[in-house]
């Protein structure tokens, strides 16, 4: 326990301490408030201690006032105190008992009030005085003996030697210093072994967690419920300048930039605000402890960190979207309304304005896209593919319009063209354009109207010959109406209008994406799936889809990797079809609110036969009816199984 410190109150407990310490086989530094042997030591006792915090101490045993004036002196050390017990009192003012002389309690309350508990049990009146500091003590011992009180009973006078000692020579006082037993000796070893073990898991956990602090690519500062700093990691230190005295200082002194404090107050987040001054993007949030708000936390990124981020972003996404791959076969289906859809879609191959194709997630719109580049006189130039939703808003039109040299920090030298020249000649497609905020909406109007586009920090103007299709699952008109969506960019890009129907309504095109969808994961899973039987099939027909073909892709592959080869049976993908129940009853409970007795009854008993294997027996005791009242309802709704 190198980093442990006993203060005795006085030379006669360093016996005590030393036994129990070579006992236990221990090493702690022990210092006395009274050295007879060094009359010269002219160090207070709070100097030396603050010499031994300085070397590293971080756990102080001792007692009284002297316990009080370290914690309040040194916040950052723990302090375990050393209590006198009643026998300890006892012991001490036992001789007094019969007495005339006036007896007085100087120190601590603790001390005080026990001194004058024990005094009423002896028949002893006390008088209790009542020190805050080690100063005050002194100051309150010698008005104990001014006022006349012969017996003064303490804990330590912190500053005394031989010279404060002769202080209450006029005052003929008897100077009582309650010793401690062996016994709290031992206890307060084995609280400071507690407690240093406790320190050792804290230090641990702290490590931890500035391993794990440092790891992030982010800088970051946290600050108390006072806007104070309590940690930060290496790169805010780089990035911000700060040093070890940053360690507790007011962030509004640091950093007023960062704005902590009112996160603190407000205890609201605040995303991805720009501080242009410092080239950063920040991002606050409140730490609490249910509804208090402890503190606040700042993440941050060098501007062109993010701009880094963005350009490899932006090259994965060039390189993947340069090139159209699918067609309109690849659109499967031979119902009316999709055939419509692609009937209108041909016409539009041979036209040169916007198209807005809407659909419901997983309908296929980007792969609708494809097929009407690949159809159009664009066809062999290139298709960039952009999902909008997928870029922060601070970094969208750069992607999308490129930037010159010098525009931010980290630039790439010579600039960079964004996605809009990249796709020169061919089509831009811009999925979910519904997300885009309306600074970026009037910027991209812009380019609509013009057919030129302007880089980030750039003069130059560089005309564009590019088709644009859009797409998106929202109601666009709908934001228009609400305000969120401009009236002029709607209409911009609704020129030509493409729905692409839910799979729910084409569901006689199911059995041919099953196929289809089948063969093409077999060739990827590596299986040998030949098809689904007649009752899995008629479940895929009944099923709504919400996620559409996507989402039945994805419920091909769960079935195809159940079953592996042959014909898929109910027997192998038994939890698929639950799964698809399970889902089809919290979309349409949502969608529609409820269902007719028809329909519920109707799926209860076809979940209950799917549930007990086929078994009408257990399925109708499952549902509480008799078996023939079963049959009978089976037949009616001509459910199979």
């Amino acid at each position: 326990m190198k980093n442990a410190l006993i203060v005795a109150p006085f030379r006669q407990m360093e016996p005590f301490y030393r036994r129990e310490l070579k006992k236990r086989g221990l090493d702690i530094d022990i210092i006395s408030v009274i050295r007879r042997q060094d009359q010269s030591y002219t160090k207070s006792i709070l100097t030396r201690v603050e010499e031994q915090v300085a070397s590293g101490k971080e756990i102080v045993i001792t007692r009284g006032t002297l316990a009080n004036e370290i914690r309040r002196r040194f916040p950052q050390i723990q302090v375990v105190e050393l209590d006198i017990t009643d026998l300890d009192v006892l012991e001490t003012m036992q001789k007094y008992v019969g007495s005339e002389q006036t007896v007085a309690a100087v120190e601590c309350s603790a001390f005080v009030h026990k001194v004058e508990r024990v005094g009423k049990l002896l028949g002893i009146p006390v008088a209790g005085y009542i020190a805050g500091s080690i100063a005050e003590l002194q100051e309150k011992i010698l008005e104990a003996a001014k006022e006349g009180y012969r017996v003064i009973i303490s804990g330590g006078w912190g500053q005394y030697d031989n010279q404060n000692l002769r202080l209450l020579a006029p005052y003929s006082v008897a100077y009582e210093m309650v010793a401690c037993s062996e016994e709290a000796v031992t206890a307060s070893i084995e609280r400071a072994l507690d407690v240093c073990q406790a320190i050792q898991v804290e230090k641990q956990q702290k490590e931890m967690l500035h391993t794990i602090i440092d790891f992030s690519p982010n800088g970051l500062i946290a600050v108390d419920s006072a806007g104070r700093i309590t940690l930060y990691n290496s790169r805010a230190r780089r990035m911000l300048g700060l040093d070890d005295l940053s360690q507790g200082q007011p962030i509004s002194r640091v950093m007023p930039e960062l704005h902590l404090e009112e996160t603190v107050k407000s205890g609201q987040e605040e995303r991805n605000r720009v501080i242009k001054s410092r080239e950063l993007v920040v991002t606050n949030i409140p730490l609490r402890a249910g509804k208090e708000v402890l503190g606040a936390i700042s993440t941050f990124q060098k501007i062109q960190d993010i701009e880094e981020s963005g350009r490899r972003m932006r090259s994965q996404l060039a390189q993947k979207g340069l090139t159209a791959h699918y067609t309109f076969d690849d659109l499967i289906g031979e119902s009316h309304s999709l055939g419509q859809t692609k009937k209108l879609a041909r016409t539009f191959c041979q036209l040169d304005s916007t198209i807005l194709i809407t659909g419901e997630t997983g309908t296929g719109k980007e792969i609708l896209a494809q097929s009407i580049h690949n159809a159009s006189p664009r066809q062999g130039e290139p298709f960039v593919a952009v999902n909008c939703s997928a870029l922060p808003g601070s970094l969208l039109e750069s992607e999308l319009f490129g930037y010159v040299d010098g525009a931010f920090t980290g630039a790439r030298r010579g600039g960079s063209a964004g996605l809009f020249e990249l796709a020169h000649k061919g089509t831009i497609f811009l999925d979910e354009i519904g997300e885009i905020d309306k600074r970026m909406q009037a910027l991209l109007l812009r380019v609509l109207q013009e057919k030129e586009v302007r880089r980030v920090g750039g003069e130059k103007v560089i005309p564009i010959d590019v088709r644009v299709i859009a797409a998106t699952n929202q109601d666009l008109y709908e934001a228009v109406l609400d305000g969120k969506f401009r009236n002029d960019l709607y209409f911009r890009l609704s020129i030509l209008n493409i729905h692409l129907p839910a799979l729910r309504k084409r569901r006689e095109d199911i059995p041919l994406l099953v196929e289809s969808l089948i063969g093409e994961l077999d060739r990827r899973l590596g299986c040998r799936v030949s098809g689904v039987d007649g009752e899995i099939l008629q479940v895929l027909r009944e099923y709504n889809w919400p996620g559409n073909v996507r989402e039945l892709r994805n419920t091909l592959e769960k079935i195809v990797a159940l079953t592996r080869e042959g014909v898929a049976r109910r027997e192998a993908i038994i939890p698929v079809l639950q799964d698809l129940y399970y889902r089809q009853q919290k979309h349409e409970s949502r969608a529609h609110g409820g269902q007719t007795i028809e329909e519920l009854e109707r799926r209860a008993i076809a979940e209950a036969l799917l549930e007990e294997n086929g078994n009408r027996t257990r399925a109708a005791r499952r549902l509480g009816m008799d078996r023939s009242t079963l049959l009978r309802k089976i037949e009616r709704y001509g459910i199979k199984g």
